[in-house]
């Protein structure tokens, strides 16, 4: 069983988040886009072109691939503070918003067939 000084370890490992009292603030204008962040936007470029397209089109990608990278986080965190391994938890987090699954196989994410804001 991990102590709780291993999970910190583990935690400070995690991309960094600025937060507000109401959960993370994306400050895209103000900084770059996080590791994760930009390895979402060259997987959804490659395997879900569509949404790319879609967001890039509405000016939203950058904006999308940090939430999902932020989101990524706040629940690796989460899981990790539960009790769960490290690797664990990633290989099971990190297809939840980062890498998603191809258009071919999934066209639709989530419970709006209108939008990829859902993911």
């Amino acid at each position: 069983m991990k102590t709780s000084e291993n999970k910190t370890e583990q935690i400070k490992h995690l991309p960094n988040v600025q937060r507000q009292a109401k959960g993370p603030k994306l400050l895209l204008s103000n900084r770059q886009l996080s590791p994760w962040a930009e390895q979402a936007k060259e997987h959804w470029k490659q395997c879900r072109p569509k949404m790319y397209a879609e967001l890039e089109k509405a000016g939203t990608l950058d904006e999308a691939a940090q939430r999902a990278a932020d989101q990524t986080r706040e629940d690796l965190h989460s899981a990790i503070e539960n009790g769960m391994d490290y690797y664990a938890a990633w290989e099971m987090l990190r297809e939840r918003y980062l890498f998603l699954p191809d258009e071919d196989d999934v066209p639709l994410l989530g419970g709006s067939p209108d939008s990829y804001e859902s993911f």
